[in-house]
């Protein structure tokens, strides 16, 4: 018969997958704060196909890239910065220091931070403040952006960005 292609990731790892869903099922939901990153610029959120009077180009430069990283719990956004540029170690780290405060020593609630297993994640520093707050920290196998619950809130606000092009391109930043 005739198919469509599927991509899988080579690191993509089924055992990973339901030993890491076995040891998240010993943590209550209002434990667990989600936390993750996203970055949007004009290939995020502008059209790519749109009508055009015969004979004009499309034309369109906007090459600004904010990103947002957010933290999310049962009752929803705990807390976010939204800043021009990417996330690399240090910016990541930096807002962990300022989210720290809103962690509650475990078992309470907000308790167990789950982040993906990229190497912007992987960082002493951030690992001696979750000791510090008595905190744990959970990992993400690889590639499974589908376990993070936040990654259906970057969905929700690229769709939305993309609804609202004309908004956000004319916006003054």
């Amino acid at each position: 018969t005739h198919k469509k292609v599927s991509k899988e990731a080579l690191e993509h790892n089924e055992h990973l997958q339901a030993t890491w869903q076995t040891v998240m099922c010993q943590y209550e939901p209002q434990q667990l704060v989600f936390i993750d990153e996203a970055s949007v610029d004009d290939h995020t959120i502008i059209q790519k196909w749109r009508w055009v009077p015969l004979g004009q180009a499309l034309s369109f430069l906007w090459r600004q890239k904010f990103s947002i990283l957010p933290a999310l719990s049962l009752n929803g956004i705990l807390t976010l910065d939204v800043f021009e540029g990417f996330v690399n170690q240090e910016r990541f780290l930096i807002f962990y220091i300022w989210y720290a405060p809103l962690l509650n020593p475990f078992p309470t609630e907000h308790s167990v931070v789950v982040i993906d297993n990229c190497s912007t994640h992987h960082n002493e520093d951030i690992h001696q403040i979750i000791e510090d707050e008595c905190v744990k920290l959970v990992y993400l196998p690889p590639y499974t952006p589908d376990f993070n619950l936040i990654e259906e809130c970057f969905s929700f606000i690229k769709a939305w960005l993309q609804r609202h092009e004309q908004e956000v391109i004319n916006l003054d930043v």
